[in-house]
């Protein structure tokens, strides 16, 4: 059943929001501060532009998700461990009467899925790629979930897995066999109706679902990605200093109350907070005196104990030896 999003009377319950993953903010930090010259750079950026393209597909199905009839439970960017094996699921929705999981793909071109050879080619301005099939990913996905049901024992409940193309340009070539396990984005509710008018007995019930919630949410891992020895970086190519929000250049300097930068000229009063988060994505959310001195350019000791008293942050230790810990 497909409803009006604007309709206030019926509402899906969004448990776990769609929000940067951890590995994307570090790398949204460490493309902005690491040396251009940096033999891995050009990888960096790559591999960035796929994780950041792979997310705004992810975020861009929350409108067609707002059409689903209530009784839903949405979570985003679930990972999970079952016995040996980490999985994640870009948008799992779980009702009373069937769970289903979407991966989301954002590519654009021509998709042929190839049942043949289990791959998803990819034709753009008259050049083929080839990528491992989506389809192999979501079945291994479902056994996955599958198991980690039944080891946190849940009552057997249908689970219905598809791969969602989010860009709306993308075109769609697949066998018979394979068309009903791939969707545009558009197409999410009328999926779900579908599913709706299949699957009719509740097997879980609002307490099940309710542990369902709680466990899903207890039991997501956030991957920790270590950046720094996947790319072959040291801490040393990090560029240090208060980014200029205006030109972006590198570093401004503390006057008076505000940064302001040597090639602009650009005054700005709150420029380091975007600084301490790269610092927080690079390299912890515990920051010393030293360390902070060290990052923002703040010249003296002194100096840097009346700038973390303007920023209330948590710490502990004594004052020589004190630390404190990023929001």
């Amino acid at each position: 059943m497909i409803r009006d999003p604007k309709h206030k009377g019926v509402n899906n319950l969004i448990i776990k929001e769609q929000k940067k993953s951890s590995e994307l903010l570090k790398l949204e930090a460490i493309v902005n501060r690491l040396r251009k010259s940096h033999s891995s750079y050009p990888i960096l950026v790559k591999d960035y532009a796929k994780k950041l393209a792979g997310y705004k597909g992810e975020k861009s199905i929350a409108y067609y998700l707002s059409y689903i009839n209530d009784n839903y439970l949405i979570f985003n960017n679930i990972r999970l461990k079952d016995k040996n094996h980490f999985f994640q699921i870009d948008t799992l929705i779980a009702s009373p009467f069937f769970i289903c999981n979407l991966e989301v793909k954002n590519i654009a071109g021509t998709l042929f899925f190839d049942e043949e050879y289990d791959q998803m080619i990819r034709t753009l301005d008259g050049k083929e790629e080839g990528y491992p099939s989506p389809l192999i990913q979501i079945r291994r996905q479902q056994s996955h979930l599958e198991n980690w049901l039944g080891d946190h024992k849940f009552p057997r409940i249908p689970c219905q897995s598809f791969v969602v193309i989010s860009n709306p340009s993308s075109i769609i070539k697949a066998s018979k066999s394979l068309k009903s396990q791939i969707l545009h984005s558009a197409n999410i509710p009328f999926k779900i109706g579908v599913l709706e008018k299949k699957f009719k007995e509740q097997l879980l019930t609002k307490s099940s679902l309710k542990k369902l919630s709680k466990t899903l949410i207890e039991k997501h891992i956030e991957e920790d990605v270590d950046l720094f020895t996947h790319y072959n970086i040291s801490k040393n190519d990090i560029l240090t200093g208060v980014q200029c929000p205006d030109c972006g250049q590198f570093p401004a300097k503390r006057a008076q109350g505000s940064w302001r930068c040597s090639i602009c000229k650009h005054k700005a009063k709150d420029a380091h907070f975007k600084t301490l988060e790269e610092y927080k994505y690079l390299f912890g959310n515990k920051i010393t005196n030293q360390q902070l001195r060290s990052f923002l350019h703040i010249s003296s000791r002194t100096s840097a104990t009346k700038f973390f008293s303007t920023l209330n942050y948590v710490h502990e230790g004594k004052t020589k030896d004190r630390v404190y810990f990023i929001p």
